[in-house]
């Protein structure tokens, strides 16, 4: 009857330290997750920051995206003189097409 007494308290002993060894896997698997999501977290803002960069670059001096906007208009003419068989009658300038379909 002692021993099984003994054997009781070794038991509840070893308690505490199995629990704390899961709390120390659970903590050990929440690192190595933490470590994944910040290194996508950080792949993320790297191709964040090219992409503004690269934004940045379409700018023009006053703020206004000229390189876009001027390439839209040179491909809306050509369509619209293409579409309507304009080529050789008319000159091929640009054409401001977001205010020509907001007037109409």
């Amino acid at each position: 009857m002692f021993l099984k007494g003994i054997q009781l308290r070794l038991a509840f002993l070893q308690i505490p330290a199995k629990i704390r060894r899961l709390q120390l896997n659970r903590q050990t698997e929440l690192v190595k997750r933490l470590e994944k999501r910040g290194a996508k977290l950080a792949k993320a803002q790297r191709k964040e920051q090219k992409l503004t960069e690269k934004v940045n670059g379409w700018y023009g001096p006053k703020g206004t995206i000229t390189y876009l906007e001027n390439q839209i208009k040179e491909a809306g003419m050509k369509d619209f003189t293409w579409t309507n068989r304009l080529e050789k009658t008319m000159r091929i300038e640009k054409i401001d097409i977001p205010r020509t379909l907001v007037e109409k």
